[in-house]
């Protein structure tokens, strides 16, 4: 559906709305959407040089296939006895009943099994530091960095304790018994309501009273390349029970261990470790972590406490990445595009945005259509071409909004990004709230303290000075509590003649929502906009806290008619989300 708009003074009009980006920028929260440390945490494509490869070539030759050859026997005895162990069992006794008797004490064999298949992958001496716990000192490990499916041989070294597998896994033929006789917690990472029951069985499980042995867990989900520690997923840390940190290191001069999305396959990773003469793993075990009173009540700042815990240990970076980073790299690869153009730091976007996966899955698709193929990038032409307008000025002052980092292109983040803080009205107080929670930590969601103030402060006016940033938020936190809520901040500056402004500032951002498409673009002759198209299609945009506890809503654009003295103002009203 489209709307006229008078020639001169709608072109006018138009500009008068376009200009108002120029202190939109300031908008964009630089500080708490800034691009992370580690920008791809999921690649890894190691350069052998030629002696590197002459050195796998003669552990190949000497010692690959006995090394096959033990560890297929070993495979085969694995076989039978989780054959044995599960007998006369159903998958429903295995996954709500413990292991007892004969069977119980038929572990130990897989664990040997498990030890002796290490050993002929070349882990000949696996290292330990520090002082494992016992069930009743705590009931969970947590380890990390999760860099590989050789992090299984921990689940042998603990002796069998719980661990989460894929459901897939225990449906696999043959090998499906001795995933089953050891008892995992089987999960379907795809299924959203499965979640739910997988929470519930480590609640279950990790009950001190219980007879279940303990739970280990690789809380980051997915494999990376061990630079920094992505999100934790907060699973292990649902029953708020004293955890201990578990620290898996390589320490290979030649890293062909490591196995993540982006590099190495499967079979290549296989295949050169068992050519190294051999391999070194050690396990670190970090004094048990007991969680506060707070923190059992907010699992989520439990798991980034410990997160930034073994990040301190392992001397790395954390980030926000998420297994549903690789899920959006695998439909860019569907897409035609770089494997890493959909990295986006999930989580981050999520809890700052309020957007949701089927959201950014939806706006990939889109973005796929007129992103350039060999970098997953937009350059102004691409935009203009996404936006339906030729190349000018207005689309040019568009297009450096959304070019958060300057560097003349525009990749999927930033185009996430400004489609959720640019490209939507902003004319009311819930989406001022939306700006102040934008710079809230992940573990306080509700509160800001002075950084975050004056990253807020300085958003709206960059000339306003430290001095007077620590002044007003002294005013604001009349509490003194050292931190301000969103409540505090907007009654403050809203009553205050004074600082009023800054409130009519942030509601002066109305432009350019991102339902808008525009058709019948610019003339050849001259450069006014003729139509603007308000797409019936609504693209689901992010909302307050407030909204994230109740029925989630969206805004869709209706067309309206011009007049002469108006700005283009859209009007809304409002359908449900998922």
């Amino acid at each position: 559906m489209s709307k006229s708009i008078g020639s001169n003074e709608s072109h006018q009009s138009k500009n008068k709305s376009i200009n108002s980006l120029d202190g939109s920028l300031k908008f964009m929260r630089e500080d708490s959407l800034a691009d992370p440390v580690v920008i791809n945490p999921f690649v890894h494509s190691p350069k052998l040089n030629p002696c590197e490869k002459f050195q796998l070539i003669i552990g190949g030759i000497l010692l690959l296939p006995i090394r096959l050859i033990m560890i297929s026997f070993t495979v085969f005895l694995a076989i039978i006895f989780g054959f044995v162990m599960t007998i006369g069992l159903s998958q429903e006794d295995l996954q709500h009943k413990p292991l007892n008797g004969w069977r119980k004490r038929a572990r130990g064999i897989l664990r040997f099994l498990g030890r002796a298949l290490a050993f002929f992958f070349g882990f000949h001496s696996i290292k330990k530091f520090g002082q494992r716990s016992t069930r009743q000192q705590c009931t969970i490990f947590v380890a990390a960095p999760h860099t590989s499916y050789f992090d299984a041989f921990l689940f042998f070294i603990l002796g069998l304790p719980t661990a989460i597998s894929r459901a897939e896994n225990g449906n696999l033929p043959i090998i499906g018994r001795v995933v089953r006789a050891v008892q995992p917690i089987l999960v379907n990472r795809e299924d959203a309501k499965d979640k739910n029951k997988t929470t519930n069985n480590i609640i279950l499980r990790a009950d001190p009273q219980g007879d279940w042995p303990q739970l280990l867990i690789f809380p980051e989900g997915t494999t990376t390349n061990g630079n920094c520690l992505i999100t934790f997923k907060p699973g292990a840390f649902s029953p708020g029970l004293a955890v201990q940190p578990v620290l898996v290191k390589y320490k290979n001069r030649i890293n062909t261990i490591t196995w993540t999305w982006q590099g190495y396959s499967a079979y290549k990773v296989t295949l050169l470790t068992l050519c190294q003469f051999n391999n070194n793993m050690e396990v670190h075990y970090l004094p048990v972590y007991e969680p506060n009173d707070t923190e059992k009540e907010n699992k989520i700042l439990f798991a980034n406490n410990v997160r930034a815990e073994m990040a301190r240990h392992l001397k790395v970076a954390t980030t926000n990445h998420s297994y549903e980073d690789c899920q959006l790299m695998i439909q860019a690869k569907k897409l035609n595009l770089p494997f890493e153009s959909a990295i986006i730091e999930f989580f981050q976007i999520k809890k700052k945005l309020n957007i949701n996966f089927e959201n950014c899955d939806s706006l990939l698709k889109d973005f796929a259509q007129y992103a350039r193929k060999n970098d997953g990038k937009m350059t102004l032409k691409e935009f203009c071409n996404y936006l339906h307008l030729d190349e000018n000025d207005e689309t040019t002052k568009v297009f450096d909004l959304y070019d958060r980092n300057k560097d003349g292109k525009i990749d999927f983040r930033e185009f996430l990004i400004g489609l959720s803080l640019i490209s939507r009205p902003s004319n009311n107080k819930e989406n001022i709230k939306q700006a102040f929670d934008s710079f809230t930590s992940v573990d306080e969601n509700e509160i800001l303290r002075m950084d975050g103030f004056k990253s807020f402060m300085h958003a709206i006016d960059s000339s306003i000075s430290d001095e007077e940033t620590k002044h007003l938020f002294e005013k604001i936190d009349y509490k003194k509590a050292g931190s301000i809520t969103f409540d505090e901040c907007y009654s403050y500056l809203n009553k205050s003649s004074k600082y009023s402004k800054y409130v009519d500032k942030l509601l002066e951002l109305k432009i350019l929502n991102n339902n808008i498409e525009y058709t019948n673009a610019i003339s050849k002759n001259n450069s006014s906009i003729d139509k603007i198209s308000y797409s019936s299609n609504v693209t689901k945009r992010p909302l307050s806290n407030k909204s994230r506890s109740e029925e989630t809503k969206v805004e869709e654009i209706k067309p309206i008619k011009v007049n002469s003295n108006e700005n283009v103002s859209p009007k809304s009203n409002e359908h449900k989300i998922e």
